[in-house]
């Protein structure tokens, strides 16, 4: 894959693709607000400032699966793939966007950050 670590266990995504309904909060900032959700993503997932999240979303928001869900697969050890991804984020942009912000979310509470 993208060079995963092959010493630590690779899992699946903590949380569904259509699971927007257990979370409306953040369902609705990443329909309403994709551009800051990107943002959060990005520095939450430690990939760096939001600006660049932000301006990465706005720029080429095409290139959201190849430059930060992928980046955060490989940081978390999230099996998949970048045809997996492309998917996700064509056919449900706001799913997919939930889904990594409530992802890097629940990591980031998990380490106490």
């Amino acid at each position: 894959g993208l060079g995963m670590d092959d010493s630590v266990e690779v899992t699946e995504w903590q949380n569904e693709l259509l699971g927007c309904g257990s979370d409306p909060a953040t369902c609705c900032y990443a329909w309403l607000c994709p551009c800051f959700a990107v943002g959060e993503v990005y520095t939450n997932a430690g990939l760096g400032h939001c600006c660049i999240g932000f301006m990465l979303f706005w720029c080429c928001r095409e290139c959201h699966p190849c430059c930060v869900t992928a980046r955060v697969r490989k940081k978390y050890n999230i099996s998949g793939s970048c045809c997996g991804d492309c998917l996700a984020w064509y056919f449900c942009q706001p799913c997919q966007l939930t889904r990594e912000l409530r992802e890097v979310r629940e990591v980031r509470d998990e380490r106490g950050y």
